[in-house]
């Protein structure tokens, strides 16, 4: 089993592909990829996201809709590489089998790299843009921010459809299942939305335990009356909140509302984003694309009215990350229907990086 090794970039091109990369010195943003699927429970592929979030970004139009300028010439980005974690897919597709020990040692180093470019990239005051990779990628940055701030004045807002709040997956803590549980195990509070698939007992019961019940913005898997229904009976369960359920993939403006007060009450804000919890419609290209889940309508509103809350209560952005795109088990040099998806699940995924960087530093433009 290869090490965890650092690959910086290929060419001069950064995010937007960029002629020049700028120097990190100048940089406002540092762009981080973490090749690595290791802990991926169903289908294998996202080693290959932040390469093809890069090559997506390089179809982007440079100037911003309405503006007339050019992203990267009022936000200056540095491309610092791509950690790379060992293969899970061979060249011929095939599915590469590692010993949980073997798993574990790799993805201990991956967190611990990730830590210290994280931490250098928060004490320079830059902007973090994370691409996995699986979910598991951000565990490295969680420890940074905690070395960096107080984790009590930290929020994550977390789009995903799994809750990831168990405290192990087959042994490991640092997989994708559990990122949120070491977020919430940090002390960052989490405000998870899109959340669809199924609630194990162990996370129904950490739900009660923690009183996080108003924090998790649950998409409806059952039609209306199910929940009208039902409504006391699941307001005892402690795991949903009728409040804050999703209909048709679209939050309330009054749901809105209630994230942004919440995220007024830090003083940092971090952007975690696991594509699955897009419809599948939306983004089939994940490792486990679920139906009934978020429009892109939504998560772009959703993450447009957040941002603007962080510059109205000069709340500071550490960073966000972009999880779980997989290219479908694409082999290098080898584009075929029986290994690939439709490109728009990376392009779909480097246009919400495109507009998040743009959103964050809306001031440069306006002014």
């Amino acid at each position: 089993m290869t090490k965890v090794s650092l690959t910086t970039s290929t060419s001069d091109a950064t995010f937007l592909d960029d002629t020049c990369n700028p120097s990190y010195e100048e940089a406002d943003v540092i762009l981080l990829g973490i090749a690595c699927d290791l802990t991926a429970s169903y289908n294998k592929g996202a080693w290959y996201g932040p390469y093809a979030l890069l090559d997506a970004s390089y179809q982007i139009e440079y100037p911003v809709p309405g503006f007339g300028i050019s992203l990267t010439e009022k936000v200056k980005i540095h491309n610092y590489g791509i950690l790379i974690c060992p293969k899970s897919v061979d060249s011929n597709g095939e599915v590469i089998e590692y010993s949980k020990k073997e798993i574990n040692i790799s993805m201990q180093e991956m967190v611990k790299k990730t830590e210290k470019i994280a931490l250098n990239v928060f004490e320079n005051n830059k902007l973090l843009m994370l691409f996995g990779g699986d979910h598991s990628v951000p565990n490295g940055v969680w420890k940074a921010i905690k070395k960096r701030y107080n984790p009590e004045e930290v929020t994550i807002l977390h789009f995903d459809g799994h809750l990831d709040l168990r405290d192990t997956l087959d042994d490991l803590k640092y997989s994708h299942a559990c990122i949120m549980r070491r977020a919430r195990d940090t002390g960052f509070r989490v405000l998870q939305v899109g959340i669809r698939d199924h609630i194990s007992e162990e996370e129904s019961v950490y739900i009660q335990e923690k009183n996080l019940k108003d924090d998790i913005y649950f998409c409806a898997t059952q039609t209306l009356g199910f929940y009208e229904e039902f409504k006391m009976t699941l307001s005892k369960k402690n795991s949903i909140q009728h409040s804050n359920l999703i209909f048709n993939g679209e939050l309330t403006q009054t749901q809105i509302q209630s994230l942004n007060k919440k995220i007024s009450q830090a003083k940092y804000l971090w952007i975690s984003i696991d594509v699955d919890g897009l419809d599948a419609s939306d983004i089939p290209g994940t490792g486990t694309p679920l139906p009934l889940g978020l429009k892109r309508k939504a998560i772009r509103e959703t993450i447009y009215s957040a941002l603007r809350t962080a510059a109205k209560y000069k709340i500071k952005v550490l960073g966000f990350d972009i999880n779980e795109v997989s290219p479908q088990l694409k082999k290098e040099g080898d584009y075929t229907a029986m290994n690939t998806v439709s490109t728009i699940n990376e392009m779909d995924a480097a246009l919400l990086a495109y507009n998040i960087l743009f959103w964050n530093y809306l001031e440069r433009f306006t002014k």
